[in-house]
């Protein structure tokens, strides 16, 4: 049975298997260190079964959290992992395996949005990736 701990880890395999340095925390730990992609709950209410009875829909997000002194530096990396394509894009990486590693039906990744910060202050450059996902229970 596909459950949000499995999707979790799914997500982890994935993107860990697939973008070499980044490292991938299924909860927010204490103290995340970048660069890292840490995954959270979106909707409080969880899974949401849809028409069919049997499909659940979850959304969830997933933070990038990068640190550079140099904001020109900063602001490429983050680049990378916001393209559509290439060796650091999180959309590229989940789309090569939209199963998450056999937990879920279906996944998909939409377009990032940045983080609200002062990069001159924290150097911390960041952006939430929102993703989709689709599990069936008892898959």
């Amino acid at each position: 049975m596909s459950d949000l701990s499995a999707i979790r880890d799914g997500i982890k395999a994935v993107i860990a298997g697939r973008i070499a340095g980044l490292r991938v925390y299924p909860y927010p730990p204490a103290n995340p260190v970048p660069p890292c992609l840490i995954i959270e709950a979106d909707s409080p209410d969880g899974a949401v079964q849809t028409i069919d009875g049997n499909t659940y829909e979850i959304n969830l997000e997933m933070t990038l959290r990068l640190h550079h002194g140099i904001p020109e530096e900063g602001w490429r990396e983050l680049d990378e992992y916001k393209s559509p394509s290439g060796g650091k894009s999180i959309r590229a990486a989940i789309r090569t395996d939209p199963t998450l590693d056999g937990a879920a039906h279906a996944a998909d990744v939409d377009w990032a949005s940045l983080f609200d910060v002062d990069e001159r202050q924290s150097q911390e450059y960041g952006c939430v990736f929102p993703i989709r996902v689709l599990f069936q229970q008892g898959a």
